[in-house]
């Protein structure tokens, strides 16, 4: 090989390293930027979760306040009843154990109420929890899938670059030639114009 042929073998090699190294970076940031929009919406799905909680929780508040009220509003007309000529007279015949039934039943009512509504959050969280649970699972499995198919995909191109890299060399070094014949062509063809532009300007003066 002529000093020539090797320096055209050099670049070759050196454009196919730059070419394979472009090909990796290229790979790495498809890449990471595949696991960065996982974790954003991994993001997204836990803020989801969180607000969800916060949603059930403050809905049970505002429930179990509803029922508060209701029951001080009707424990408060319970007393103006009993209190009122009529209730006083009802107390006489029947006796105050009879209004302390209604009190309790009344109170018992809306316990009740507030024992549905924490059963309900109860069984929503236990929903949310598995929801999560099941959510965790699959990201995880998920992003250990994406983890090791990107390792695989980097030994493919890695093993793809190091079959490929004579061949790329060859046909890197032969379009190096290719360009160069071409360019000295050109210098070659720039050079003669003009020895055949004053050849035609003598033959017209002797014309």
């Amino acid at each position: 090989m002529s000093e020539e042929e090797g320096g055209f073998a050099r670049q070759a090699r050196a454009l196919t390293d730059r070419n394979f190294e472009r090909q990796r970076q290229d790979l790495k940031r498809l890449q990471a930027q595949e696991m960065k929009a996982r974790q954003d919406a991994r993001a997204r799905e836990l803020r989801a979760f969180a607000d969800n909680r916060d949603r059930a929780v403050a809905d049970h508040r505002r429930h179990i306040d509803r029922i508060d009220q209701g029951e001080r509003q009707a424990l408060q007309a319970f007393q103006a009843r009993r209190t009122s000529l009529g209730g006083r007279l009802v107390g006489l015949v029947r006796g105050q154990a009879h209004y302390a039934r209604q009190e309790a039943a009344i109170q018992q009512r809306f316990e009740a109420q507030r024992l549905t509504k924490h059963v309900q959050l109860e069984r929503m969280q236990a929903r949310q929890h598995q929801a999560e649970r099941q959510a965790r699972e699959r990201h995880d499995r998920e992003h250990g899938a994406a983890v090791k198919r990107h390792a695989q995909d980097r030994d493919e191109l890695l093993g793809w670059q190091d079959k490929a890299r004579e061949r790329q060399v060859k046909d890197h070094t032969r379009a190096l030639v290719e360009q160069q014949l071409r360019q000295a062509l050109r210098q070659e063809q720039e050079r003669e114009r003009p020895q055949e532009h004053g050849l035609a300007r003598a033959w017209s003066r002797t014309a």
